[in-house]
């Protein structure tokens, strides 16, 4: 299979690593390249090459086999097949990859949009220490049952579109080490997730 090629690339003077960032058409996506430059000066000796595909153009996730890490973007569309490990999971490819897994979305009552909050049950490397966080929300979807490979990180509770109360699954760790999260950590709202990721290096990976 041929080798994609992204539309847009960041060298990183010294970098030893690559982060591949898969985009659906997320608003989002110059956010998370944002938060990569600005960790890449905050620690130049973790700091890592950026090579963003559209979604549409990869016909398998091992076309992005060698990158170190691996973004997956909100926005809309059916997911690229495949498996990789090093990946973060967001909006859109959170409810896609837990489905994937045998996981259950389901539409909630009211779109979420803006400042939201998440209740993180232990602390995670990536997704940060127990208790509630604040997050960017922008989805009508939810993911309500968690696939049986992966661990519930953090939830919150909202109305489903029945008007029944439900406690909603805002992140998850796989047992690969793959993480996701519903909200959207390249937004305004201030958030760790995206440094705490590129923080993940591949003694971690192999241990997660």
């Amino acid at each position: 299979m041929a080798k994609a090629k992204p539309y847009r690339t960041i060298e990183a003077k010294g970098a030893t690593r690559t982060l591949s960032i898969v985009d659906y058409g997320s608003q989002f996506t110059e956010g998370i390249e944002r938060k990569v430059n600005a960790f890449n000066r905050k620690k130049p000796d973790q700091a890592l090459n950026v090579k963003t595909y559209k979604a549409s153009d990869l016909e398998n996730l091992s076309q992005l086999d060698g990158d170190d890490l691996k973004i997956h973007t909100g926005g809309k569309g059916e997911p690229v097949p495949g498996t990789t490990q090093g990946s973060l999971y967001i909006c859109h490819s959170h409810q896609e990859e837990a489905v994937n897994q045998g996981g259950e979305v389901e539409r909630l009552s009211e779109y979420q949009k803006g400042t939201g909050h998440m209740d993180i049950k232990e602390d995670d490397p990536v997704i940060g220490e127990k208790g509630e966080s604040a997050i960017e929300k922008y989805h009508t979807l939810a993911v309500t049952k968690a696939p049986k490979n992966a661990k519930v990180v953090a939830t919150s509770k909202q109305t489903l579109e029945n008007g029944e109360e439900a406690e909603i699954i805002e992140a998850l760790r796989y047992a690969n080490g793959n993480v996701s999260v519903q909200g959207h950590p390249g937004g305004d709202t201030p958030s760790d997730i995206i440094d705490h990721y590129l923080e993940i290096d591949e003694e971690y990976k192999e241990a997660a």
